[in-house]
């Protein structure tokens, strides 16, 4: 899921690299802040890097199904994509919040798109910048084509969409 993930970043940084003068030293600083960030947060990655690995390579052959635990079975048979979907309209968000936040990603994708096809027939693609709501609405996108397909769909997984859903119902 790194590569796909990447795709949101890479966006930013060509965002980045249109709005200011010192774009370089700004992507540098981000991807020295990530990595402190990361080392802060999972100090055990590089303290003990075999136990990391191996343990993130269970969890990989777990969510792909190349490895079956007794607690994984509740998920065999079920259809990828909508059983999250699924999840959060019934479980984890309940209908209303659900539905707000179905229909704020929509408009601001419906926007998006609207201001990229108004910026083409103008021929501004280049000079004026795109909405900021591209970059969540990508990462949005992205994760969720990358997470939700997975063997194993623990609600949980999708954690991270929930606050950008709430922003954009809101």
């Amino acid at each position: 899921t790194f590569l796909p993930l990447s795709i949101p970043f890479l966006a930013g940084a060509a965002h980045l690299m249109r709005k200011h003068s010192r774009p370089l030293s700004q992507l540098t600083a981000a991807v020295a802040l990530g990595l402190a960030v990361f080392v802060l947060a999972e100090p055990y990655a590089i303290i003990d890097f075999e136990t990391f690995a191996k343990n993130t390579r269970e969890q990989t052959d777990m969510v792909q199904g190349r490895w079956r635990p007794p607690y994984t079975i509740q998920y065999a048979h079920t259809v990828p994509y909508f059983y999250h979907l699924k999840q959060m309209l019934w479980y984890t968000m309940g209908w209303p919040v659900f539905l707000a936040g179905l229909a704020g990603v929509v408009l601001a994708f419906l926007r998006c798109v609207l201001q990229f096809f108004d910026k083409l027939f103008k021929r501004e693609l280049r000079t004026s910048p795109f909405s900021p709501e591209v970059i969540p609405l990508i990462f949005m996108a992205v994760f969720f084509l990358a997470t939700a397909r997975f063997q194993v769909k623990f609600p949980r997984y999708l954690l991270p969409l929930y606050p950008l859903f709430f922003i954009f119902a809101a």
